[in-house]
């Protein structure tokens, strides 16, 4: 395979900070589980490595920017989604989670669907 670099666009500051996790948690999940290499430039994130893995990684780093744009919370488990997710093309329909609310508690906290499955049922 050839390899490659591709950045992806942050925006702004803050959604850099909840893509990355604390101490950079989910930047290195991403780099362990896709074997690609990834570093910060400003609000860019490079992603370098193989073409196929980079692509993925791109995509779930586009993914985790979206889902940090619309207030959700990024966690190890919702970034190890989204890698599973590209794994297996199926990453464009991950935006589609934060879209819609299933139902609201008594305290009106919102209740979401956490998966593409619960998304579609």
């Amino acid at each position: 395979m050839a390899k490659c670099t591709q950045k992806v666009d942050g925006g702004n500051l803050d959604k850099l900070r909840c893509v990355l996790g604390n101490f950079d948690e989910n930047l290195t999940l991403i780099m362990r589980e896709l074997n690609v290499t990834i570093r910060v430039d400003g609000v860019q994130v490079v992603v370098g490595g193989d073409e196929k893995n980079v692509a993925r990684a791109s995509a779930v780093l586009r993914n985790l920017f979206a889902l940090a744009e619309k207030g959700e919370s990024l966690d190890a488990g919702r970034v190890i989604y989204c890698i599973e997710l590209a794994k297996e093309d199926e990453d464009a329909d991950i935006s589609k989670l934060s879209s819609g609310t299933v139902a609201v508690t008594a305290r009106g906290k919102p209740i979401k669907c956490k998966t593409v499955g619960q998304k579609r049922y």
